[in-house]
């Protein structure tokens, strides 16, 4: 009796994280269908549909996120602030956030100096002019991250705590467990790949390294200020 009931807890964790992973690929497709849809509309503000297509699909992700996480709060008996949404322990989470992003701007800039200087040639991917650069500068900094907090801080941790919590006696071992799991959540969030036939079509190692150090920074950020 035990083993079957933890065998269908096991079964319903993996139920979740594989309903996530899916959840978020096709929401991802559909979402990235849907802003292109309405270029029509914003191409006054980006002629060349370099940042508007980014800036609307991360909002529509976002405000799904939110009513998730709001649905998750009225069937599990949580509030909002269960979810992250909270000023606990501020200061803690601004003093490892700004370390954080010192350290890895360091280490990104020298990286990209090295390459440079060994004959590597950046490109920005778009034309460069001052409209281009300034939006997509814009998204990457106001935009980029913060929806995608909502779901695998916010919601995954939140719920994965939840379904574990029961199973480990020292919180050690539950917050390495929980952060692992988001961490492989994050990594595969980054990652191109089609399901009907099964296909990679997109990863960079650069992009992994980076999803995994900073999921580990904003995992323990929020594990321990629950904000």
């Amino acid at each position: 009796m035990v083993v079957s009931r933890r065998m269908k807890h096991i079964c319903i964790i993996l139920l979740f994280i594989l309903l996530s992973i899916v959840v978020q690929h096709y929401m991802g497709k559909y979402l990235y269908k849907l802003a292109y849809m309405l270029y029509p509309f914003y191409k006054i503000v980006d002629p060349d549909n370099v940042f508007m297509y980014l800036v609307l699909h991360h909002i529509f992700q976002a405000i799904i996120f939110l009513i998730l996480i709001w649905i998750t709060a009225k069937l599990s008996h949580l509030k909002f602030r269960d979810f992250g949404f909270n000023l606990n322990d501020y200061k803690t989470s601004i003093k490892y956030t700004i370390i954080f992003c010192t350290i890895w701007t360091i280490i990104q800039f020298s990286a990209a100096y090295i390459m440079v200087k060994n004959g590597a040639v950046f490109g920005m991917g778009f034309t460069v002019n001052s409209r281009n650069v300034i939006g997509y500068l814009l998204f990457e900094i106001l935009l980029s991250g913060t929806s995608e907090e909502l779901f695998f801080r916010g919601f995954i941790i939140t719920v994965l705590l939840i379904l574990l919590k029961n199973y480990y006696k020292k919180k050690s071992a539950l917050y390495t467990t929980v952060i692992l799991l988001s961490i492989i959540n994050f990594m595969i969030g980054h990652i191109g790949y089609q399901l009907f036939p099964p296909q990679i079509t997109y990863i960079s190692g650069l992009q992994q390294l980076t999803v995994i150090i900073s999921a580990v920074v904003y995992g323990i950020t929020f594990l321990k200020t629950k904000s």
